[in-house]
């Protein structure tokens, strides 16, 4: 995907003409909420890092560039000292073979670290979440899914109790509507991984 980042606060007057008497700080709250709660659940926000291997060493510092945070790693691939494989032919390691300690450390078993350099030579598959209260997404994630995020965010706001637009039937349907954005993300996912080339999943 793209780096290319939206505001959050471009679904702003989707939330607020909807929620009277809401502030414009608690809505981008609301969106902000909702929206790492959906990348969480969907885990559609994805990157393959280009990791260069040093000799004999066993931790790996993971640096998304399209920002985040590293919620878990979903393969690993390694060349050997002299391949020229692309990735696509590779399978993804057991495992067994590392461990995945804090949001930014990749570690290696003691018994697996490779004992060669190579430039480019592994290819680490992340899902990435926003940061915390972040006020940024990918621009693909909200074109995509913007309804939903909105719709999440109002379910949170209606759900407010002493809030002048706490209104418990309109969070119901709202948050249907944001599950059914969750599960629409979560079926798109299922479909492109059935399509995947070996190896890692789309």
């Amino acid at each position: 995907m793209a780096n290319e980042v939206s505001q959050l606060k471009d679904l702003l007057i989707d939330v607020l003409e909807d929620v009277g008497g809401c502030t414009d700080a608690s809505a981008e709250l609301a969106l902000s909420r909702t929206s790492r709660e959906f990348l969480r659940k969907t885990e559609i926000w994805k990157e393959k890092l280009s990791i260069n291997i040093v000799a004999d060493q066993q931790e790996y510092t993971l640096t998304p560039s399209s920002g985040g945070i590293v919620q878990r790693i979903t393969g690993v691939k390694v060349k050997n000292e002299s391949s020229t494989t692309d990735f696509e032919k590779l399978n993804s390691l057991s495992e067994d073979y590392y461990t995945f300690e804090d949001p930014r450390t990749f570690k290696f078993d003691i018994n697996h670290i490779p004992t060669y350099s190579k430039s480019g030579g592994m290819q680490i598959e992340i899902v990435i979440t926003p940061r915390y209260n972040s006020p940024e997404l990918p621009e693909w994630v909200i074109e995509r899914y913007a309804e939903g995020l909105a719709a999440g965010a109002k379910a949170r706001l209606m759900s407010s109790r002493n809030k002048p637009y706490y209104d418990p039937s309109e969070a119901a349907r709202n948050q249907s509507l944001y599950h059914g954005a969750v599960t629409m993300a979560l079926n798109e996912k299922r479909r492109n991984r059935k399509t995947a080339i070996k190896g890692f999943s789309a």
